[in-house]
């Protein structure tokens, strides 16, 4: 006789085979559906700017912590007035454990030929595009995967280059004349840096690594070398810009003595701050400022780049001296009142007595609707374009009489009355002596 329990093992043999498979599996399809994670909380950052912009992604929290920190701290060598223009462009700056083409941002990639250096872009350490770009962790240095002095100041110089200022710093003409006469100096041989995006990531690097390679862009190819040197002054910050104002920043010079804005190419104000604000600028247009650097020999020492900033409404405007109205006519027939002239008013209200009056595009207005022997309390008000206001102070005017207007009239022909019978004997007398003398 046969024992059941024997009989039974085959059974529970396949059963446990097929569990195993199953879970098998089961786990390699999440290994490969499994998506990198955000581990930025992980590491220190030098300043608030680099905390915006880095994210360190990884599959786990194996990756190599020490590597990313020491990438991260070599970031803080690009100042803040360049790392506050990528926030404002909502730029990404990826270190990445995993192929650039393995994130989502670069996905498309895939499989894809690059047209600068005929390899696929699965095999490159690092990518850029638009305003993100990433690096992987571990490559900082060059290798396989690419040629670059140091591959996170090469990625991130991307950024710098298609987005801290208006247009992209590669394309414009300034720097394509650089390029063109010293790229072939710096970097004899290569193709690579043909491209004039690619040779600005680069320059960018050497400058900020310093050292040797700040040295060596400075013998080889000085243009791009003081390029480099003077890019972070002239950059010129929209700090604000709404419909009371438009902020302007910029870093200080350390021989400037004053700082001239222009606005559409016209000088609109000198200060010897850093910051200004123009309130008053055009609504719905776009105005382009620049700012010069003066010295104190009135030398102009550099000149920002320009940036162009696309106005809205205008809403701010405000009364200096409330009292500058006044009353310059009073007669039985109309009283006449003039003020200050206000930059932003659309037009101005003149209420009499509580009551609205009439309104005036220019800065008088003449009241010809009143009665002699009366008191009339004014209030000239101007307003804006949002149909907001400020007031003058009130302003009261006290009419001549009927008898007073009569009497005045009265005073004003005797007066011309004695003037003459004073001038008639000195005229006669004087006639008479120039006869007399005639017939002599």
């Amino acid at each position: 006789m046969v024992n059941k329990d024997i009989m039974k093992l085959p059974s529970l043999f396949i059963v446990s085979i097929l569990f195993a498979m199953l879970f098998l599996f089961v786990d390699s399809g999440q290994a490969e559906e499994k998506e990198p994670r955000e581990y930025s909380r992980n590491h220190y950052f030098a300043n608030d700017e680099l905390r915006e912009l880095i994210e360190i992604r990884a599959l786990d929290n194996n990756y190599d912590h020490e590597t990313t920190q020491e990438m991260l701290d070599r970031m803080a060598a690009f100042p803040r007035r360049i790392l506050q223009e990528a926030v404002k462009k909502d730029v990404l700056f990826i270190l990445s454990d995993i192929p650039a083409v393995k994130l989502e941002e670069f996905q498309d990639l895939q499989g894809e030929l690059s047209g600068k250096n005929d390899v696929i872009y699965d095999d490159i350490a690092g990518l850029a595009r638009d305003n993100v770009s990433v690096a992987k962790i571990g490559q900082s240095y060059p290798g396989d995967m690419h040629y670059n002095a140091l591959l996170e100041f090469h990625e991130f110089a991307h950024m710098v280059d298609f987005n801290v200022l208006d247009e992209k710093v590669s394309d414009m003409d300034e720097f394509k004349k650089i390029h063109k006469k010293e790229y072939a100096k710096l970097f004899p041989g290569s193709s690579y840096y043909s491209y004039a995006d690619e040779y600005f990531a680069e320059a960018m690097t050497h400058y900020f690594l310093g050292g040797w390679y700040r040295e060596t862009l400075k013998d080889t190819a000085p243009k791009t070398f003081k390029f480099m040197d003077t890019f972070t002054e002239r950059i010129l910050s929209v700090d604000e810009n709404n419909d009371k104002g438009i902020k302007l920043s910029w870093d200080a010079h350390p021989k400037a003595e004053k700082y001239h804005i222009y606005r559409d190419g016209e000088r609109i104000h000198t200060t010897d701050e850093t910051t200004y604000e123009d309130v008053n600028f055009d609504i719905f247009t776009t105005h382009e400022y620049a700012v010069e650097i003066i010295d104190e020999e009135n030398n102009v020492l550099n000149k920002t780049f320009s940036r162009k900033v696309k106005t809205e409404d205008n809403t701010f405007f405000s009364i200096e001296d409330p009292d500058n109205i006044a009353v310059v006519n009073n007669s039985k027939d109309d009283i006449t009142l003039k003020w200050e002239n206000i930059d932003n008013a659309i037009y101005y209200e003149v209420v009499r007595d509580g009551k609205l009056l009439g309104s005036s595009v220019v800065n008088s207005y003449t009241d010809k609707n009143v009665e002699p022997n009366k008191t009339y309390e004014y209030k000239v008000r101007a307003v804006n374009s949002a149909k907001r206001f400020v007031s003058f102070n009130d302003i009261t005017v006290e009419t001549d009489s009927r008898m007073t207007t009569f009497i005045n009239q009265i005073k004003s022909i005797w007066s011309n009355f004695f003037i003459i019978q004073i001038l008639m004997p000195i005229i006669t007398v004087t006639i008479l002596l120039l006869i007399f003398r005639k017939r002599k």
